[in-house]
């Protein structure tokens, strides 16, 4: 289980930060239609494959960094490394990489980066009216918030249990 629970507000915050194309592939039907092939791939559960989707959505917003992805996903879905190390390569593959420069950019900025030279403004022509486009219904159900959740309550942290097979689960062949 997570160590931290994040707020809305918190979340928000850092949304708003990344670059729009991380904005536009985090939680998105890509997304997930990725994550629950891979999920597939390797035969998890549907608890399991919901818990991948938080920790790449955490990596993608910044709340975990890169290098503890495979530890959490070893400790989170009961797994053990080898497994772990081969999905995060498969969604790397498949998904990160194509955010990949955005990501550096959005989270290892340079601390001292020399001012840009001055540069005279180029005319700029006025853009076209372009026509709002509709989101896919599939967007909209998953911008709405469906869930609300309580403050953890504070206690000794439980150690995870090995995930058990789901006596209601049927079987698929």
């Amino acid at each position: 289980m997570k160590d931290r629970f994040y707020t809305p507000q918190e979340i928000d915050k850092k949304m708003e930060a990344l670059p729009q194309d991380i904005q536009g592939l985090v939680y998105s039907a890509r997304m997930l239609d990725v994550i629950q092939g891979i999920g597939a791939k390797y035969k998890l559960h549907i608890d399991q494959i919901g818990v991948l989707e938080a920790e790449v959505a955490d990596v993608m917003i910044g709340f975990t960094p890169a290098e503890k992805f495979v530890p959490n996903l070893v400790a989170t879905l009961s797994l053990d490394k080898a497994t772990a190390e081969n999905i995060a390569k498969d969604i790397n593959d498949e998904l990160l990489i194509k955010i990949r420069e955005s990501m550096k950019k959005s989270y290892y900025q340079p601390t001292a980066a020399p001012p840009p030279a001055p540069v005279a403004p180029a005319p700029v022509a006025p853009p076209a009216p372009q026509k709002p486009t509709e989101p896919h219904p599939a967007e909209l159900m998953l911008s709405q918030k469906t869930v609300t959740t309580a403050p953890p309550v504070p206690s000794a942290p439980a150690k995870p249990e090995p995930y058990k097979a789901d006596p209601y689960r049927e079987p698929t062949n």
